[in-house]
């Protein structure tokens, strides 16, 4: 392999994995913001991830968490219905799911108990 081949190699390795590293350290960042109960301010990071990758199931679960705990229902039931999707959904997001439903007058096919 040739110089040229090789720094090309390197060119496309190198482009390959810093965005990696950066999706990384934004969710790192993210997810220090939300445990600091910082989720107006997590919120951007969270997006800035689900840019990079849509079906981020960290980045999924934490922003419908974020939005759930402003108050933000509308937002909230956008995430949650994408998080109700995902193969590790837990009840108790089913329920936020619901629950955001509710609040946004979505309760039509809800049967009074």
């Amino acid at each position: 392999m040739n110089i040229n081949k090789k720094i090309l190699v390197f060119i496309i390795a190198f482009s390959i994995t810093i965005p990696v590293i950066a999706q990384k350290a934004t969710l790192k960042r993210a997810n220090k913001l939300f445990d600091h109960l910082a989720y107006y301010e997590a919120i951007p990071l969270y997006k800035r991830v689900l840019k990079t990758k849509s079906a981020n199931s960290v980045a999924l679960h934490k922003i419908a968490e974020c939005y759930r705990k402003l108050n933000d229902n509308i937002n909230a039931e956008i995430y949650f219905s994408k998080v109700v999707k995902l193969s590790d959904v837990t009840p108790i997001e089913n329920y936020y799911y619901g629950m955001a439903l509710i609040e946004n007058g979505k309760n039509d096919g809800l049967k009074n108990g």
